[in-house]
């Protein structure tokens, strides 16, 4: 019995840990050439379970995955919509812009 209880916790905190886990997370540099990133120095971002850190701010998130795209909702009017490319590239608009975004590894 005790193993049957043991093996149901462990297989709950596996389920539990998965379901914060997204294909984006990790740390990113920008592929595109755009003088925004140079002026105001910005050309990286991270993504963790829980938080976007980008431009020295952080902010936490929820994701929701859909396919090879990941919406990164920060509860503002606007969730960022990340485009998988690939397992270490990326993309998504600001401004009707296309950013492009390499992993970090």
């Amino acid at each position: 019995m005790k193993k049957i209880v043991l093996s149901a916790m462990l297989l709950l905190a596996f389920l539990l840990s998965a379901c914060n886990d997204t294909p984006i997370k990790g740390k990113w540099q920008a592929a595109t050439d755009d003088l925004v990133f140079d002026i105001i120095n910005c050309r990286s971002l991270e993504f963790t379970s829980t938080r976007m850190y980008m431009c020295g701010m952080s902010s936490k998130v929820k994701y929701v995955v859909e396919g090879n795209k990941v919406v990164v909702d920060s509860g503002d009017d606007s969730p960022l919509v990340c485009v998988l490319d690939g397992d270490d590239k990326m993309h998504f608009e600001i401004n009707n812009k296309r950013l492009d975004w390499n992993r970090v590894k």
